[in-house]
């Protein structure tokens, strides 16, 4: 038989401890909770403990022998004589963060092999598909994993030589992006690139082109710096994916690749962009109703073959399902937004996370959006770092043809730089946004380029 995990004597310890001296019950209370303590006794008295300190009471024997009579609970845990023992039998308070310590670890390993159980009953009682056996069985992994990880306040003179090296670190790049380009100057300017760990939120109303942009972002980190991306597309195929970033790549038309009218030269000019996308690590899951937790996974089992990623793409954020199930959707947003904050932060890497807009900007004069018309939750523009507006005054719904002209990128948020406004050009027959700084493009809104002028 087995031994559960379990440190019996480390518990009696850390009781023990805070009898003997009350100056460390907060540094218990920080390190360590009741519901880790393997001993039904030993949980009790530190339940109890818990109580006292948040009444700002004394605790000492007789308090809290009182206070566990008073609960019905003092014969439970061997009366006042156990609780005279514990304290007898330790000699100095000294070792309690260690103590604390191992109880937390012991929990963690009780709750790891609760969790093997339920996936060892689920594996064999389950009709389920495979794949969906394995993300339970990640999902219950993820839980254990994401339990509360204690951390004390750290005093700066502990963190300032780190951060001096950080800041000579920095200077020796000389200007050059600390984060992942863009391919667009002017917000790398702004940004210094995208930012490991950074949720960065693009919005915009239907047909203003998000997700054009954010393949132009991929099409950048995959292309010129190399990294390996993820896109999950919750609302295109990935074929429909790969069509329109060989529409980019080659500058043929992507009508005239859909329809199937593409001229020889063209199809030579498809074929030099189909080779290069095939050489990159770009990878497209378009499965729908994804979780967090199924993005988080996916990208995990991904990153033994394709080292750190550049980029993680969701395309959108509404198309997304809670791990928690709420019939309150601003709620369920609200947490899928928390949530991939949190697999951006794990992953240390830019998460770029699409987003709907309300209607609210088609009934202002200015139709210019802003941080309020963000859809079902004001937590996403609190969760994100960055968060911009993709907007174009000449789309397809309001009379404008869509086929191409000015468009702006509106940075209302930026938690470390700066805000403001990036011009793009929008080249709606190759599904393109191009900086509007660059005079080829700034002239021709809507010429399809022939790649054979590159």
């Amino acid at each position: 038989m087995s031994v559960v995990p379990s440190a019996v004597e480390a518990e009696r310890a850390v009781i023990g401890a805070i009898l003997l001296d009350n100056q460390v019950v907060n540094t218990a209370l920080d390190l360590v909770s009741a519901a880790e303590f393997y001993r039904d006794s030993h949980r009790i008295i530190y339940q109890s403990i818990q109580e006292l300190s948040a009444d700002n009471r004394a605790i000492e024997l007789v308090t809290l022998a009182d206070h566990l009579k008073a609960r019905g609970e003092l014969d439970r845990i061997g009366g006042l004589s156990a609780l005279g023992e514990m304290a007898r039998e330790t000699a100095s308070a000294a070792n309690i963060e260690a103590h604390c310590k191992l109880i937390r670890e012991k929990a963690q390993l009780r709750r790891l092999l609760d969790a093997a159980e339920r996936i060892k009953q689920n594996v064999a009682s389950s009709s389920q598909p495979t794949e969906e056996i394995l993300e339970e069985a990640e999902r219950e992994i993820f839980q254990v994993a994401t339990q509360k990880n204690f951390k004390e306040p750290v005093l700066v003179k502990d963190i300032i030589t780190g951060v001096f090296d950080k800041i000579q670190e920095l200077s020796e790049l000389k200007g050059r992006l600390t984060g992942v380009g863009s391919g667009y100057p002017d917000l790398d300017d702004k940004t210094a690139g995208f930012q490991k760990s950074d949720l960065i939120i693009l919005a915009g109303r239907p047909s203003m082109g998000k997700s054009a942009l954010a393949l132009n972002f991929i099409e950048n980190v995959i292309l010129n710096e190399k990294l390996p991306v993820v896109l999950f597309s919750l609302e295109m195929s990935a074929q429909s994916v790969v069509m329109r970033l060989l529409s980019s790549i080659s500058k043929v038309s992507f009508e005239r690749i859909r329809k199937g009218k593409v001229s020889l030269q063209e199809q030579a000019d498809l074929a030099k962009a189909a080779n290069r996308l095939s050489r990159v690590k770009f990878f497209i899951d378009d499965s729908s109703n994804l979780t967090p937790l199924e993005v988080r996974s996916r990208c995990r089992r991904l990153i033994p073959q394709t080292g750190p990623l550049g980029l993680v793409s969701v395309d959108y954020l509404q198309m997304m399902t809670s791990n928690k199930r709420s019939d309150n959707r601003v709620q369920e947003v609200s947490e899928i937004s928390r949530a991939l904050k949190s697999v951006a932060r794990e992953l240390d890497v830019p998460m770029l996370v699409l987003s709907q807009l309300s209607r609210a900007p088609e009934h202002r004069k200015d139709f210019r959006p802003q941080l309020s018309d963000l859809r079902d939750s004001g937590a996403i523009e609190q969760d994100a770092d960055i968060v911009a507006f993709i907007h174009r005054e000449d789309y397809a719904g309001r009379g404008g043809s869509g086929a191409g002209g000015e468009a702006e990128l509106l940075i209302r948020k930026h938690r470390n730089g700066e805000t403001g406004m990036i011009p793009l050009v929008f080249i709606g027959e190759l599904m393109r946004f191009e900086s509007a700084a660059r005079d080829e493009y700034a002239a021709e809104e809507t010429k399809v380029y022939d790649a054979a002028e590159e």
